[in-house]
This record gives structure tokens, C-alpha cells and sequence, in this order.
């Protein structure tokens, strides 16, 4: 017998996404490793799979709390006897027009080298959405039998206040700066907008000649919970940026720079900020337990570390039997943006970078000629203060220049960087036996070992680069409410002892939950 539908409600908007995006596809250009997935006419397109397994899985987590009376069993369908057949939910699939792409390489460490580990590159296609551009968002609720009108309307208001929370992320990597993403107007602003469509004959009509009526969700609920949050906001004491994956003709290295916005921004991808906070963690971990990396063991058994692994996650080697399994990071890090601002304190605007761009990548002429080419192109997009640089290394035998040696880097200065934020997924963390605390305590020790300059962000960490300070900390979601919040931190002070000193409870807290986790 057939189920019984008496009609849908229907959410529409448009996605913004705050991050670079990836969905997987099929690869199939030589020296990349993942692509994003394309239609038949080959345009980028998030598939409404993608996001309804999102969706799905959230709704599932929180279904007691915010859909007590909502059967996930008749939402979303199955093969058992259980549900309901089909699943009553339907995202149609997001053409992405206004993102354009770029490559990500990553590249693992060899934790007794220090050096790239051999056979662990990875290049990704990610997306970045140009200023002023949304896509289209539909989602379609049936109503009907088990699941009431009532109860439709409850899922798309909650999907659409988790959605605009910016709380869900889409695709891979997104403990690692990638997939965020918010829902909202369908110009771009706003709120999303909500109707219900009746499959009566009226109804049919209405959708036939384009008369439904869809209004805008106001009051969404807040569905965001309870996370812990990290924020901390860097100054550079020396130039700090990663490696653009584009090589210059009149300079070697550039620094990645991305639009948002229709302003030019530096960026350090948060997966690189988590194998930075990840390798640190392992070498206390490691002192502490006295436990040493097995000098043959496959790069991902070597970066295996008790306590480390269910913040920052594992997977298991393409030597292991069971390759499948591993764990996702408890642990999400953002995206490190930073703002580039001109001699004029003006924000730099996109077409004054690529002028900056293209002098670099243009053919050479003449190494003075050049040079100046580069410089007159700075100054002329209020970079004066950013410096091409020149590194060369010296013949151990003659004391003098080594033959090819000579590599150029531009370096940028005068960066003002956004707050980086690191999420904690404390129920997760309690799931697997350790307190979210503890997760806290080690992010703000990673956060001192930066601030004091232990360790650094980004390219050429060895040669000068990627010192930061902290100069302003803050933690929400603490339990029973607690907040700590530093607005204002001497960067010539240790962190540790600055935090004390404005919340010492807090800080006995953390620190009780460290040292349980790592008695030392």
C-alpha cells in the first residue's frame, strides 16, 4: 500500500560558505589527488547526498533534545520493518557558480627527521566563494501518516537554524579549516525563507502556476549547544605565511593569498596550524610517557600517540589490514586569516594584489631591471613595507656562493590577523573516556608554546619566520557557563602566567584536568 502524503514544506535559501569547500570526484588530472565532483556539464556541484547525510547524522544527535516527537526512523526511511520506505526529506543538489578553485598541497612530517615524509603529499581542489555570490539551497519535508505536518515544520526550522548557525560543515577535512558554511537569504543576507505546499488540488495549482508562498523563518531557535571554544588572536614578530603553491618568475616564493570579500587576505590553512598543534602535543606526549617514535614504522603509525589521538585523530596506514577504520578529530581548526593592509591603512583591495601577482610572474629581463619591476609594483599597491628577499646557500668549501642555491621570497608584513578558533567537541571527547577539559588545557598549551616562540606558523619556521605572539585569548563553553577572556596580553609576559593571574579557578580546573590525563 502506498504511504499517505498530504504535502511538503519547503526551505529555501542561499549558501554562504565562510571556508574553502571540497566533495570528492573522480581525479582525473595528472598530479592531483583529489578534484571536486562536476555534472554533466561540468559545473561544480554539491550533491544534496552530501548534505543530507549532514543533515541526517546531525538530526539524529540532537533529535531528544530539539525533536523529541520526530520519528528519525519514518524522516528518513530505511529497508526495515521500522520505517516508512523512502526517506521523506530531499535536498535537490547546489550548483556552485560563484566559487572558484584552487590548489591545496599538504605534506606530512617525519616525526624522526623533522623533514617532509617520503610517499605523504596530498593536493586537493578546494573551492572559495567570490564576494557577492550565493547558491541556491531547496530542501523538501513530505508530510503525512507517521510524520505530521507539525513535525515537518519542526525539521525544517531546526535545519534551518543549524544551517544558519554556521554549527555543520560539508565535504572532507572539516576539522581542518574546511567545509563551513552558513544558510541564509536567498540574495545573500537574511534569513531563509519557509513555506508549506498542500497536495490537494489547490495545492497543485498554486506549485503549477508558481503561486506558492514562502516567507522568512523568523526566531530560529538556538540549536548550537554547548562547544567549547578556543579564540586567540596573533601579531607576527616575524613575516609569518605559507608557501603560495604558484612559483614567480622574478621571485621564487610567494605567500598564499586568497579574495574574500573583494579584499586580498593571507591565509594559513588550518590544516596546517593542527599538524604544527599536532606535533607539538606529540613531543610532550612522547617526554612525558618516555615513549620514542619507532624509527620504521609508516608515517601514520608514527604519529600515533595515546591522549593525542583522540584530539587530533588517526587513521591507519595503507599497510594495515583494517584500513577502514581510525578516528575523526575532537579537535577543529579554522582557517588563520589575515588581513592585508596598505601604507595608507586601507584594506588591500583584490586587483592590487593581482597587479603585485602578475610583476612577479612575469618574465625577466634584466636582474636590476626586475627587481625594481617587483618594488615599483609594491609601492604602487601601498606594500612599501613588504620586502623581497634573497637566500642563498654558502659553498663549505670556497666560503662562496653555491652554484643554483639562490632562491627569493616576498615577504609580508604588517598583517593584521583575525582570531583563530579552535573547536572542541566535548561530547565526543567524554564518549571516548577523557575530559574535555583536558582538551582545553592542551590547546592553551599549544597556544604558549607559540607565544613564547617555542614553536612557530607556516613556511621557513627554521629560517626567521612564522613567530607569533597571542595578544588576546578567550574559552566559552566552559562548564556551568564559565568564560575566560583575555582582552589584552603582554606579548613579552608568559601566557600562562597572564591567565592565572585574571582567572586563577579556571586555570586550577584545566590544569587538574591535565595533569590527570598526563600525570607527569
Amino acid at each position: 500500500m502506498a504511504r499517505t502524503i498530504g504535502g511538503r514544506v519547503i526551505l529555501e535559501g542561499g549558501l554562504v560558505f565562510d571556508e574553502p569547500l571540497h566533495i570528492g570526484g573522480m581525479s582525473e588530472e595528472a598530479g592531483l589527488d583529489a578534484l571536486h565532483v562536476r555534472d554533466g556539464l561540468d559545473r561544480h556541484v554539491l550533491p544534496g547526498s552530501s548534505i543530507l547525510g549532514v543533515l541526517r547524522s546531525w538530526l539524529v544527535d540532537v533529535s531528544t533534545m530539539h525533536l523529541p516527537d520526530v520519528s528519525m526512523g519514518h524522516l528518513f526511511g530505511g529497508v526495515d520493518d521500522s520505517s516508512s520506505g523512502a526517506s521523506r526529506i530531499r535536498v535537490r543538489d547546489v550548483v556552485l557558480d560563484g566559487l572558484y578553485s584552487e590548489v591545496v598541497d599538504n605534506v606530512g612530517i617525519d616525526r624522526f627527521s623533522g623533514s617532509a615524509a617520503t610517499g605523504v603529499k596530498f593536493d586537493r581542489v578546494v573551492l572559495r566563494q567570490k564576494s557577492g555570490t550565493v547558491a541556491r539551497f531547496v530542501l523538501e519535508c513530505d508530510f503525512g501518516g507517521p510524520i505530521s505536518r507539525e513535525d515537518a515544520v519542526s525539521v525544517a526550522t531546526a535545519v534551518a537554524a543549524a544551517m544558519n548557525s554556521g554549527i555543520l560543515r560539508l565535504g572532507a577535512g572539516t576539522t581542518r579549516g574546511l567545509g563551513g558554511f552558513r544558510l541564509v537569504g536567498v540574495n545573500g543576507d537574511g534569513v531563509p525563507r519557509m513555506g508549506v505546499e498542500t497536495l490537494d488540488r489547490q495545492g497543485v495549482l498554486d506549485r503549477i502556476s508558481g503561486k506558492r508562498r514562502l516567507d522568512p523563518v523568523r526566531d530560529l531557535p538556538d540549536v548550537s549547544g554547548s562547544g567549547l571554544t578556543v579564540s586567540a588572536t596573533f601579531s607576527s614578530r616575524t613575516p609569518t605565511f605559507v608557501k603560495s603553491s604558484l612559483d614567480g618568475k622574478l621571485l621564487d616564493t610567494l605567500p598564499r593569498v586568497v579574495a574574500r570579500g573583494g579584499h586580498a587576505f593571507l591565509v594559513i590553512p588550518g590544516s596546517s596550524i593542527k599538524g604544527v598543534m599536532r606535533s607539538e602535543l606529540e613531543r610532550h606526549v612522547r617526554s612525558v610517557l618516555a615513549s620514542d617514535v619507532d624509527v620504521d614504522a609508516p608515517h601514520h603509525e608514527q604519529v600515533r600517540a595515546p591522549f593525542v589521538d583522540e584530539l587530533f585523530g588517526y587513521a591507519n596506514s595503507a599497510e594495515s589490514a583494517d584500513v577502514s577504520s581510525g578516528l575523526k578529530a575532537t579537535v577543529r581548526v579554522g582557517d588563520l586569516m589575515g588581513r592585508l593592509v596598505t601604507s595608507t591603512g586601507t584594506p588591500l583591495a583584490w586587483e592590487q594584489w593581482e597587479s603585485v601577482r602578475d610583476s612577479v610572474m612575469s618574465n625577466k629581463t634584466d636582474p636590476d631591471a626586475d627587481r625594481k619591476r617587483v618594488v615599483d609594483a609594491l609601492r604602487a599597491a601601498g606594500l612599501a613595507n613588504w620586502q623581497p628577499t634573497d637566500h642563498v646557500a654558502i659553498d663549505r668549501w670556497t666560503s662562496g656562493v653555491t652554484d643554483s642555491k639562490l632562491f627569493s621570497v616576498l615577504e609580508p608584513h604588517g598583517v593584521e590577523w583575525e582570531a583563530l578558533k579552535v573547536q572542541i567537541d566535548g561530547p565526543r571527547l567524554e564518549r571516548l573516556g577523557r575530559d574535555p577539559r583536558s582538551a582545553v588545557a592542551a590547546v592553551i598549551f599549544l597556544l604558549r608554546q607559540l607565544h613564547s616562540g617555542a614553536i612557530g606558523l607556516g613556511w621557513g619556521t627554521h629560517r626567521g619566520h612564522g613567530s607569533v605572539s597571542v595578544i588576546a585569548l578567550s574559552v566559552t563553553g566552559l562548564e556551568g557557563g564559565a568564560r575566560l577572556d583575555l582582552a589584552s596580553i603582554d606579548p613579552t609576559v608568559d601566557l600562562m602566567s597572564q591567565i592565572e593571574s585574571v582567572d586563577s579557578s579556571t586555570m586550577s580546573q584545566l590544569r587538574k584536568a591535565w595533569t590527570q590525563e598526563l600525570p607527569s
